[in-house]
C-alpha cells in the first residue's frame, strides 16, 4: 500500500462535524485505482499504524483515498503534515 498522505486539516474538520452530528453522508473514494461510492453514517475517525481512517457503517476507508464527501471535494486539499 502507498505511504499515507495526511488530508487537509479543514477537510478533517468537515468529517468531524458530520460524525458528531450523525449526518448521513455520501462518500466517493479511490480503492486500488477504482472510484467507489458509499453512503451512511461516519461512525469514527481514528489512526491505525500511522494511517488515518474513517469508519463508515461497517467499512474502513483511508482518509487519503477520499475524493468527495457530501459534495465537498477532498481530492485537491493540502496536507496537514508538518
Amino acid at each position: 500500500m502507498e505511504d499515507y498522505k495526511p488530508i487537509d486539516c479543514n477537510l478533517y474538520d468537515y468529517l468531524e462535524a458530520w460524525a458528531t452530528t450523525r449526518k448521513n453522508s455520501t462518500v466517493v473514494y479511490s480503492d486500488e485505482g477504482e472510484n467507489k461510492s458509499a453512503e451512511g453514517l461516519i461512525k469514527d475517525l481514528y489512526i491505525k499504524d500511522k494511517v488515518e481512517y474513517m469508519k463508515l457503517n461497517d467499512s474502513e476507508i483511508r482518509l487519503d483515498a477520499l475524493l468527495k464527501v457530501n459534495d465537498v471535494d477532498f481530492s485537491a486539499g493540502e496536507s496537514c503534515a508538518i
